[in-house]
């Protein structure tokens, strides 16, 4: 596989991961809560394959882009814990366990910081504002 079909699968990589999330709040917000845990799991089904498909792992150690990035691992567990927690509380009030408590308001302002300084890194990126 050439250098070139490595970063495509990365922006494919990205761009599934940010649709995802998007997609998972909206889905959430209009009611729909079983639909939203249906694009998480299928989010990351994709991402998956994507990995399994290249010789090469999709974020290698040594991209460099990576290593100057010090908040990606940061974000990127955040976002693992706050979308396994999306679907516990979506299946939740999607079966009528749960009421849309006001403790959970927090969780929601946080997910969407992390979705809007994840698509303000990524546009810095490729607009080129940082390396």
């Amino acid at each position: 596989m050439g250098l070139t079909n490595w970063n495509k699968a990365k922006k494919v990589h990205h761009s599934i991961l940010m649709i995802g999330m998007i997609l998972t709040v909206i889905t959430f917000n209009m009611g729909r809560e079983f639909l939203s845990v249906g694009i998480i799991v299928v989010s990351v089904v994709m991402m998956a394959s994507i990995k399994r498909y290249y010789d090469m792992p999709v974020y290698d150690e040594r991209d460099l882009s990576l290593a100057k990035d010090s908040t990606h691992k940061a974000v990127m567990w955040t976002g693992v814990f706050g979308g396994l927690g999306m679907i516990v509380i979506s299946i939740g009030i999607g079966l009528n366990m749960w009421s849309y408590p006001d403790w959970i308001a927090p969780y929601y302002l946080t997910w969407g910081s992390i979705v809007v300084f994840s698509i303000l890194i990524e546009t810095g990126k490729r607009i080129g504002v940082s390396d």
